[in-house]
């Protein structure tokens, strides 16, 4: 599917903002970032609300986490390989049938799972007041699985109806690639508020998610 407008929109502010951070090499700019060993590791963890094509796994919010490491590339800005896995799960209101649910309206619950491999450009903002604040952005490698459970009900020779039986179909996506952005806020002492969105394209639909949660950096 041709890749939204919106997403592009994403990724140009972000280059955009890309050279100033850059140029805020001064301690005093930045002395948090400064404060920072060259490479850190650290664990984040979010809550997911679903988006676009994923809104057919119902209303509710997913959980998902990972483990990241970070190399500091000047005083302001940061490369961070990243792997996360979210999930998704839907017990009841379930908007069947739907792309991810071909089974038959008797399904019980549907699950998604998300694991990424992927890598993003962090940016401290160089404006007075704004230091703690940074914007991010960059690409990943993601897979899906999808998994749905149902009772069946059919019926003998003598058409009398056998007790209701259980389906699990699961079907998993090839690796995909996609984009993500976002900001976040530093706490202090290695800990910050992250918001991030994701978008990856999947055999003509468009899966997004809108993450928000906790970063600590050890």
């Amino acid at each position: 599917m041709p890749f939204p407008r919106s997403h592009g929109v994403l990724l140009f502010l972000l280059l955009a903002a890309g050279p100033a951070a850059l140029r805020a090499e001064g301690p005093d700019d930045l002395p948090k970032a400064e404060l920072e060993p060259p490479i850190a590791w650290g664990l984040q963890g979010y809550l997911a609300r679903p988006l676009l094509d994923l809104r057919a796994m119902g209303p509710r919010s997913g959980q998902g986490g990972g483990l990241f490491m970070e190399q500091r590339l000047t005083s302001s800005s940061f490369l961070q390989t990243r792997f996360d896995y979210s999930s998704y799960r839907q017990v009841d209101g379930l908007p069947t049938p739907n792309a991810f649910n071909p089974v038959p309206a008797n399904v019980t619950s549907m699950a998604a799972n998300a694991a990424s491999l992927g890598a993003d450009l962090r940016l401290y903002l160089p404006y007075p007041g704004l230091q703690s604040v940074y914007i991010l952005g960059g690409m990943a490698a993601v897979r899906y699985e999808f998994r749905a459970l149902a009772t069946v009900t059919s019926l003998d020779p003598n058409g009398i109806p056998l007790p209701a039986a259980p389906l699990a179909v699961k079907a998993k996506t090839s690796m995909k690639w996609g984009v993500d952005a976002g900001l976040g806020w530093e706490l202090g002492r290695g800990v910050a508020l992250t918001v991030r969105y994701t978008y990856v394209p999947i055999d003509g639909d468009a899966l997004a998610a809108l993450e928000s949660g906790l970063r600590i950096t050890f």
